[in-house]
This record gives structure tokens, sequence and C-alpha cells, in this order.
């Protein structure tokens, strides 16, 4: 029996006043760095958007409005899943 473990791989930093993500994709492409501030307005209507950086963006404004938190750095170096199987990609990055 063969067993493959995929994944997201990320270093994550505190930061006090931004989220940042660099996000790579499962083909070896990735995203342009994704830098915001850690406030609720701008989170909030990022989430609304759509597109990749929503979740995080809505997870962010989540965490902010319930809790005294900074901001977060997370260089997501590699990423593994594939696409459209499961919990999407984009999703799987907040849990």
């Amino acid at each position: 029996m063969l067993v493959l473990i995929q994944g997201i791989y990320a270093n994550v930093l505190p930061n006090s006043t931004e989220l940042i993500i660099r996000a790579s994709l499962n083909d070896g492409r990735s995203y342009e760095p994704l830098r915001l501030p850690m406030e609720s307005n701008t989170l909030k209507c990022i989430a609304a958007k759509g597109g990749f950086f929503s979740y995080a963006a809505g997870t962010a404004y989540q965490i902010l409005t319930h809790y005294d938190v900074g901001g977060l750095e997370v260089d997501n170096y590699l990423t593994d899943l594939p696409i459209q199987k499961g919990l999407s990609s984009s999703a799987a990055f907040c849990v």
C-alpha cells in the first residue's frame, strides 16, 4: 500500500501591523505576495471580493475582530495539494 502525503507547507512569523502572504501553487507557480494592513475594513473588503486570498482575509478578519492580535507573515513555500479536489487549497490554507 502506497500512501502519499500532500499538504500546504509554510513558515509563519508574527507581524505587528500587517497580513503578508506569499503563496505557491502545486504546479510551482506562485502568486504575487499579498500585503494588507491588519485593519478590519480592509480585510472584510478583500474577503467579500472573492478570489484566492479571500479565505485568508476573511479568517484574518474574524481573528482580528474576536481577539487582540497583530498581524502575521505567512510564507507558503510549497503546496502539493491537487487543484479542485475536495477542500480547496485556498480554504485549506486557512485550516
